[in-house]
């Protein structure tokens, strides 16, 4: 704060450009830490891991979700597809 007074730089001026560096550096070194992560080497190595039946049981959950969405979304489309049958 004494600093900010001596050389007649308000508090808010220093905040902004301090943040400003911060975005900078941020943005630069997410791009090599991503690379370094190796994420789909995780995610292989973890599935590779886990046991036949809880692998299978995890795939079954998926796509029942996702099959009951279709089946939804396919009587949606009948139901508007038979409307507009009647209708013309």
């Amino acid at each position: 704060v004494d600093i900010c007074r001596s050389l007649d730089i308000s508090e808010e001026n220093i905040r902004g450009i301090i943040r400003e560096i911060y975005h900078r550096v941020a943005d630069s070194l997410m791009d090599k830490l991503i690379c370094n992560l190796n994420i789909a080497g995780m995610i292989e190595e973890k599935i590779n891991s886990m046991d036949v039946d809880s692998l299978e049981h995890l795939v079954l959950t998926v796509m029942k979700k996702e099959l009951d969405m279709i089946v939804n979304l396919g009587a949606l489309v009948g139901a508007v597809l038979g409307i507009l049958t009647i209708l013309f």
